[in-house]
């Protein structure tokens, strides 16, 4: 289903099915994204800015690239294995989530809490410095 540009800005969404879906430029901006399943979906530049997304496995979506994830609740969120190329997570919490083996060409990181994330193995060598950013080691240490 084609749902380029859909506004689902400060929404509650519980499990909802968008298994195949196209929601590039979607805004998912303020909403609530309860078992939701983005299985196979586009969502290359989606906004989630704000949003909450706690729990939500996105191994399985098929473009992850150039997302806005800005201050958005990611705790426990799975990323493992997947392509972010220039997504957004300034000022995102991402505690406790996954991301292993994951490419962070052009992520934007600025911000961000990653207590507890598992991302020993990811590849963080290629994460780009923000001048003025506190510098995020080659090899992250995981308390």
């Amino acid at each position: 289903m084609d749902l380029t540009g859909i506004d689902l800005s400060k929404m509650a969404l519980r499990n909802v099915n968008f298994n195949g879906s196209i929601l590039r430029k979607a805004d998912f901006s303020g909403t609530i994204c309860e078992g939701v399943d983005f299985t196979d979906c586009d969502l290359r530049n989606a906004k989630f800015e704000n949003a909450t997304l706690e729990n939500n496995d996105f191994r399985k979506v098929r473009y992850l690239t150039y997302v806005n994830f800005k201050n958005a609740n990611l705790r426990n969120c799975n990323f493992s294995g997947k392509v972010l190329t220039g997504v957004n997570f300034t000022g995102s919490d991402l505690s406790k989530a996954y991301l292993e083996h994951i490419d962070f060409t052009s992520v934007i990181l600025y911000e961000t809490s990653a207590t507890s994330a598992t991302s020993a193995t990811s590849d963080t060598s290629k994460i780009p410095e923000i001048p003025g950013a506190p510098k995020i080691p080659a090899t992250p240490r995981i308390p």
